[in-house]
């Protein structure tokens, strides 16, 4: 990872990822954030698909609070204000994060924005070969968006 270190990027190791809980190196991650930044974006590296746009979109809403929507689903990335760093790594409660920011007591302004992969994740080896089919769908689409696609399966039986 030294390749990144000109990009003024910043790491944050949790030694003790393996024994907690995700949210427990969100904590430690947003923490340190919060001592530099007046905003910050959460969202777990599972979640790879993101276009800038619903970054950008995120970061430019109002809001203390900020979770971008396609089509009803919540998704990444999450934004919060600094401020509440403190209250949410303060939370103990079942939800993880979901549960910190519902427990807040500020208003979550949910964004709608048109970007499935907001919400799309590499939790097994399937997902994970969905999101590369989705990856390439979404790559030619953009290229050509007025073609149609058919996808046909076949089937014999004897």
């Amino acid at each position: 990872m030294d390749y990144l270190r000109p990009l003024d990027i910043m790491f944050v190791r949790n030694e003790n990822y393996a024994s907690g809980q995700m949210f427990d190196s969100v904590k430690l991650g947003i923490s340190r954030a919060a001592e530099l930044c007046g905003r910050i974006l959460i969202t777990p590296a599972d979640v790879p698909l993101i276009e800038q746009a619903a970054f950008k979109q995120v970061m430019e809403c109002p809001g203390a609070l900020v979770r971008p929507v396609c089509g009803g689903r919540p998704g990444h990335p999450v934004r919060a204000d600094s401020r509440l760093v403190p209250d949410i790594c303060a939370y103990r409660g079942g939800g993880g994060l979901k549960g910190a920011m519902e427990r807040l007591g500020v208003p979550i302004t949910e964004l709608e924005v048109e970007d499935p992969g907001i919400y799309l994740d590499a939790d097994t080896p399937q997902d994970y070969m969905s999101l590369r089919y989705w990856n390439d769908y979404s790559q030619i689409q953009k290229q050509s968006p007025k073609m149609i696609h058919f996808r046909i399966s076949i089937g014999m039986t004897s």
